[in-house]
């Protein structure tokens, strides 16, 4: 029966140990239903897209991803995990390859000649080439193109594809950051050519050749 307890006055005895019993059954269920739900979470495997992939977020959202386009920071930030140049600032802050292997400049600075990496592939999985940077040239240069880097390639007389995986640059004159011009990110021919380039669906899901594939934009206000 469990111990019991006088209530004065009225006689009557008060069980305990069955109301002990139900606040202990309680408990016990309670623990129970924890364990199970714990072990059902650590058992789901969770729904991860790219398990070998890296998610970095942003505080704004980018307009233009396209390289030739990324105006504001937002974009330009992103547009730099998507795409490569064919030079880059390395930690020193001095200019390094990047989608270029090596260079070399002409004694009177007209020229340069940019040797590319061998095996690079952009995120369809087609090979860069030559052809691709000379569409680039073309790209920013075209008075149509709503770039504002066009005039950094003003002094670029031609750019030529000397074979699939070497570009000469020609300059009218010699132009001091020629190098650090050609950080900018290089586009896909085979993809853009004959396209608008400013068209949303280009802007919102590029191709390139860099660490960041896939980009998603959430409003979390």
């Amino acid at each position: 029966m469990g111990d019991r307890l006088n209530r004065p006055g009225t006689g009557a005895l008060i069980a305990r140990a069955p109301v002990l019993n139900m606040l202990s059954f309680g408990l016990r269920l309670s623990v129970v239903a924890c364990i199970a739900l714990i072990l059902s979470s650590c058992s789901r495997e969770p729904d991860i897209k790219r398990p070998f992939g890296i998610t970095v977020g942003f505080g704004a959202d980018a307009k233009r991803l396209l390289p030739l386009l990324a105006s504001d920071s937002a974009s330009g930030d992103i547009s730099g995990y998507i795409f490569n140049g064919l030079t880059k600032y390395d930690k020193n802050i001095k200019i390094t390859g990047d989608l270029a292997e090596s260079w070399e400049v002409s004694r009177d600075g007209l020229q340069i000649l940019f040797h590319l990496r061998k095996g690079v592939k952009w995120h369809d999985g087609a090979e860069l080439t030559s052809d691709d940077v000379v569409f680039t040239y073309l790209t920013v240069t075209n008075p149509k193109v709503p770039t504002p880097y066009g005039s950094n390639y003003g002094p670029v007389e031609k750019v030529e594809a000397v074979d699939k995986h070497t570009v000469k640059v020609t300059y009218k004159e010699p132009y001091a950051p020629a190098l650090e011009s050609w950080g900018m990110g290089i586009i896909p021919r085979h993809i853009l050519e004959g396209k608008d380039i400013t068209a949303e669906g280009f802007n919102r899901s590029p191709v390139g050749t860099g660490p960041g594939v896939g980009y998603r934009s959430e409003d979390r206000s």
